[in-house]
């Protein structure tokens, strides 16, 4: 089964709890494979991955949230794609724009491009949402707080598996 990047991204988006209440719970992340200590954004990208091969959306969408938690553009378009395809969330094509813009904050030129696309399909009124959902998702999964976070995380996790700071 071919996986439809812009479909993961709009589910995403569509999610009716506030966002920090959708990421992965402590237990929930404790239950992941070894490497998640130290990289739980790759983990929970491909658990998002094969939790949407399954049709498992509310699964995928929660992974797919807490790796974009760590600044994941992978995921944070799988997000996109969820919203536009209306897989597991209500379909809301500006919340898929919204994760889309944050997915192409680096510049990928693939993320770019469906962002833009994205763009054309809305109305007036839907991309002024847009922009206002998208505000919202950079201050919780923007690469200027994420990035930091995540770096945060793996140095907590090398000096607890090394017993020392990082130099």
């Amino acid at each position: 089964m071919r996986i439809d990047p812009a479909l993961v991204l709009v589910l995403a988006a569509l999610m009716p709890a506030p966002l920090a209440a959708q990421v992965l719970t402590r237990e929930e992340q404790a239950a992941l494979t070894p490497i998640s200590e130290y990289h739980f954004d790759q983990v929970f990208r491909e658990n998002g991955f094969e939790a949407y091969k399954r049709g498992d959306f509310e699964w995928a969408r929660k992974h797919f949230l807490s790796a974009a938690r760590d600044a994941d553009k992978t995921s944070q378009l799988a997000l996109s794609t969820l919203y536009a395809n209306g897989e597991g969330v209500p379909r809301d094509l500006a919340l898929a724009y919204a994760w889309a813009d944050l997915a192409a904050e680096r510049g990928f030129p693939k993320f770019v491009a469906r962002r833009e696309q994205l763009w054309a399909m809305l109305d007036e009124a839907a991309q002024a949402r847009a922009i206002e959902e998208g505000g919202k998702l950079y201050a919780e999964y923007g690469d200027a707080v994420a990035k930091p976070r995540h770096a945060s995380q793996l140095a907590r996790v090398t000096v607890r598996s090394m017993g020392r700071r990082p130099s």
